[in-house]
């Protein structure tokens, strides 16, 4: 993600080279940067904020060129501030996400499942992941 008319030009992970690079600290992101040493040596620096509305604001402020987040954050920060945008740069491993319930309540998981199955049959999940993403993101 970058902020809107820096001119930048990052269009790869290359074009990464010579940035000041953030990601949150803990994250998925960070794990990969960190074991990747070319690349983080690539960059001018790289920081690690304690949560992403520390790195969104340095982001908004300029102190960072680049800020390495899942593509769901990402989305959903980009339909909020038209100022923002996000480069479509996979770094890192893709992950999957779910929904956690309480051990042995098969009831509920079972109920949350079939609901979503509904609502991904009937088109429902996807416009819900436009709306707030601006992708249809429902694989």
């Amino acid at each position: 993600m970058v902020k809107k008319n820096r001119g930048l030009n990052i269009h790869s992970l290359n074009d990464l080279k010579g940035k000041i690079v953030a990601t949150q600290a803990g994250s998925n992101s960070e794990n990969y940067v960190e074991r990747n040493d070319a690349m983080r040596n690539s960059f001018a620096n790289f920081i690690t904020y304690p949560t992403f509305s520390y790195a969104y604001k340095a982001l908004f402020e300029e102190r960072i060129d680049v800020l390495i987040v899942d593509e769901f954050a990402g989305r959903y920060e980009v339909a909020r501030h038209d100022e923002l945008e996000l480069i479509d740069i996979t770094i890192g491993d893709k992950t999957e996400i779910g929904i956690g319930f309480r051990l042995g309540n098969v009831e509920l998981r079972d109920e949350v499942q079939k609901a979503f199955d509904e609502i991904i049959a009937d088109g429902t999940a996807g416009k819900i992941s436009e709306k707030w993403f601006h992708a249809n993101l429902i694989k």
